[in-house]
């Protein structure tokens, strides 16, 4: 029984957690049914509504029980398009037969009688809405020190640094419009430069962009700050950095939080 207990349990809180992409698809769905797409026009709109929305907030929940299984698939992570087409094609295939079926009971046996253009339609939708929600969900980039045992490299961003921060350790980085703060042992300063490229240079760093503006040493965490809704990191310098939804489950997987 407890064997049974596992996988349903992991199922409703994947579910849960996803709330907000639901939420998207069933947004989507209601476009879909006032814009009569694909050629729903010619039905009603309570028939309509009842289609769209049904086969979006379907596919969302198909999705994310398809995620609990890809999600422990390293594999998947290393080439951004796998990422995108396994979930889209898993999906397709599954939602093509149940539009398929739903077409039958509210418009009618002849609107269903074409099953490949399910399928083609189900594979447009679900590869729009997985690029869509990788976009939303993708965690930050991360950095990477030293392997154990191997000499410290040079950091290139060290080079951006004002005198005042030189030899000192990096603890975050914030972006603020087109300036970066450099939060470090030394104190704070101001650089002109962009998040993604102080990212790339900050390589030979232990480090990951935990949030839109914030990129984050390891070493630097001195506390992790959780409430209900929220995720923060307390530094060593008792600067509070927020951690975005998408890379808490990242963090916690790594083995930071």
């Amino acid at each position: 029984m407890g064997r049974l207990v596992q996988p349903v349990r992991q199922i409703l809180q994947q579910w849960r957690g996803d709330w907000r992409s639901h939420a998207i698809c069933a947004a989507v769905g209601l476009f879909l049914a006032f814009a009569g797409a694909f050629g729903t026009q010619a039905v009603s709109l309570y028939s309509r509504l009842l289609f769209w929305v049904l086969l979006m907030v379907a596919g969302s929940l198909c999705a994310s029980f398809i995620l609990i299984f890809t999600s422990q698939r390293p594999q998947l992570g290393e080439n951004k398009i796998m990422l995108w087409a396994v979930p889209t094609v898993l999906v397709t295939i599954p939602m093509a037969v149940f539009a398929w079926g739903l077409s039958r009971v509210l418009f009618g046996f002849g609107a269903a009688s074409n099953f490949p253009f399910f399928l083609w339609v189900s594979l447009v939708i679900s590869g729009s809405m997985t690029a869509l929600m990788l976009q939303l969900n993708m965690p930050g980039l991360a950095t990477h020190g030293p392997q154990t045992g191997a000499p410290m490299g040079s950091v290139r961003f060290m080079g951006r640094l004002p005198q005042e921060l030189k030899g000192a350790a990096i603890y975050a980085v914030k972006s603020e419009d087109h300036y970066l703060t450099v939060y470090s042992s030394n104190g704070s300063a101001l650089i002109l430069s962009r998040l993604s490229d102080a990212i790339s240079e900050l390589d030979g760093i232990e480090g990951a962009q935990v949030h839109r503006s914030w990129w984050v040493a390891r070493d630097a965490i001195a506390e992790v700050l959780q409430t209900r809704n929220r995720t923060m990191l307390k530094l060593k310098n008792d600067v509070v950095a927020p951690v975005s939804r998408p890379n808490v489950k990242e963090l916690r997987d790594s083995g930071w939080i």
